[in-house]
């Protein structure tokens, strides 16, 4: 994992790529701005496909979310921004702690835990 910055702040920003683009030690404008298509999961899932992996995501209630889910390694938590009402954010976790968020302001996440997505790059020929 290689941190990187977004390029695009507040709606429309592209936290999520330069969290793709971290996990997979790329600059975040070699990443597709996924949330901008209609499907956003489709698209990212095509874009990681040719790599060998795939994204999937999770939403957990906070006092369930250590039972259901063995958290390893880096992923994406998503949530509400510390900064802008009605907006997400995502940035990287480590073991199901936020480590690292890619807008130059930082700030992490909002709402505590139940309103946090964590997502996982899977590799496909682990299947």
């Amino acid at each position: 994992m290689k941190p990187v910055q977004q390029t695009k702040t507040g709606k429309g920003g592209n936290c999520f790529s330069a969290c793709i683009a971290s996990l997979l030690e790329m600059e975040t404008d070699t990443v597709p701005h996924f949330c901008l298509t209609p499907n956003w999961r489709e698209a990212t899932n095509l874009w990681l496909s040719s790599r060998g992996l795939f994204y999937m995501d999770i939403r957990l209630p906070g006092d369930m979310r250590d039972e259901l889910v063995c958290f390893w390694g880096y992923h994406v938590i998503s949530g509400p921004s510390p900064r802008r009402k009605g907006i997400n954010n995502a940035v990287i976790g480590f073991k199901g702690e936020i480590f690292f968020d890619p807008h130059p302001d930082g700030g992490g996440l909002a709402g505590g835990t139940d309103f946090w997505e964590y997502g996982f790059l899977i590799d496909k020929r682990t299947l």
